[in-house]
């Protein structure tokens, strides 16, 4: 009696039609997900210089809590708006002395926040238009900030400026 076996050349074909199989397979899930992640990446890479600290006399910090409720001073801060679908910002502020930090996140709609109010003294919180810049001031002696745009879609992106506070000079009010 003879035995019949599978030839070496159907035994190759079949391998290789399975492993076709089973790559088409994979990349049917793979290459969606992949295009989404992508797709969600260049758009804060888009808007990576969306919202910056801006060059100003506010970026500072004064010794004592005139104003505010705290006794430790207050920080300021001037935040530039350079991309039109940033929605947002989260800015991070950093104490020196232990580490500690505070984070803020404004967004368009926000009128009010607490611990948070324009230079100036108002309360009521504006957020500057595209190409233009709006100067903020919180309770607490902070030495630097990082700040993150928020996009329209919701998407929280990677800090992109940071900046050193240092003693405001005698002409600046917070």
């Amino acid at each position: 009696m003879y035995k019949r076996g599978v030839s070496p050349v159907i035994a190759t074909v079949l391998l290789i039609v399975i492993t076709v199989v089973v790559a088409a397979i994979i990349m049917s899930f793979a290459l969606p997900f992949a295009k989404d992640k992508l797709a969600e990446g260049n758009s804060c890479l888009d808007n990576f210089i969306g919202v910056e600290f801006a060059l100003s006399k506010f970026n500072c910090f004064t010794s004592s809590g005139i104003g505010t409720s705290g006794s430790d001073g207050n920080t300021g801060f001037s935040v530039k708006l350079n991309g039109e679908d940033v929605e947002g910002f989260r800015i991070s502020l950093i104490k020196d002395e232990d580490g500690s930090s505070k984070t803020y996140t404004i967004m368009k709609s926000d009128t009010t926040l607490p611990g948070i109010r324009m230079v100036g003294g108002l309360s009521t919180i504006e957020f500057p238009e595209t190409g233009g810049q709006r100067s903020y001031v919180v309770s607490g002696k902070y030495s630097s900030a990082e700040i993150a745009p928020i996009l329209k879609d919701g998407q929280v992106c990677s800090i992109s400026d940071n900046v050193e506070f240092k003693s405001c000079s005698t002409d600046v009010s917070l």
